[in-house]
């Protein structure tokens, strides 16, 4: 008896059927588009966190979602000279991984996601009291400054700006992020840029100032 694919992905007997070569490359051929879905979404970021020191060494924490049928996966790693990696899954047990370059291979065995912990170099530079950190991040990332440090300008907006202890941690959107900050007390914090008023905006309220200074000037003469 003998198997063919009819046009609505099914197999019909017919008279013969296949030899085991044959059998095995239709296998293939039906598997060969679920496989490159799996690769195509191999990880996914759900979450990054980065604590800065003065010594501008950086501890990176990244949260991945990964498909269970995987039995690895490979995210790259910011920065260089990685180190104190360690690497869970969702449950906390310790996962076996390999780097190799700018990135990590981790055996997920079955894990629905992992935790990366790691200090690298690299994306922190000063020059004096003034500390740049320059990344760039595909989900919304938490950065934590040195204690007592300040944040004196991003080039993106923030999504919220906490002090606890000293310690200052901005939430931020998904960008290619440079933060500036200084290790100097009592800097000038940073503050949000309030937008400028509309050249209507103004004209609007000063036609209102002059409508009811001419209501008030009315009602004197009518007294």
């Amino acid at each position: 008896m003998r198997f063919e694919i009819s046009t609505l992905i099914y197999l019909q007997p017919t008279e013969t059927s296949l030899n085991p070569k044959e059998l095995t490359l239709l296998t293939i051929i039906l598997l060969l588009p679920t496989s490159i879905v799996w690769a195509a979404i191999e990880y996914t970021s759900q979450n990054m966190e980065f604590t800065l020191y003065f010594d501008k060494s950086t501890l990176i924490t990244n949260t991945v979602a990964v498909s269970p049928a995987m039995a690895k996966v490979t995210v790259p790693l910011l920065g260089s000279g990685f180190s104190d990696m360690l690497v869970s899954d969702n449950t906390g047990g310790p996962l076996k991984f390999n780097v190799t370059l700018n990135s990590v291979n981790v055996a997920t065995l079955g894990a629905s996601s992992i935790n990366i912990t790691y200090v690298t170099n690299g994306l922190v530079t000063s020059a004096g009291d003034l500390f740049t950190f320059n990344v760039t991040t595909h989900v919304t990332s938490k950065v934590t400054l040195p204690k007592t440090a300040t944040i004196i300008s991003t080039n993106v907006a923030p999504l919220e700006i906490t002090t606890k202890d000293q310690t200052t941690m901005a939430t931020l959107p998904a960008s290619n992020l440079s933060l500036l900050y200084t290790s100097v007390s009592g800097a000038q914090p940073y503050t949000p840029p309030v937008s400028p008023l509309s050249p209507l905006l103004i004209i609007g309220v000063l036609i209102g100032v002059l409508l009811a200074f001419l209501l008030i000037m009315r009602g004197r003469k009518r007294n």
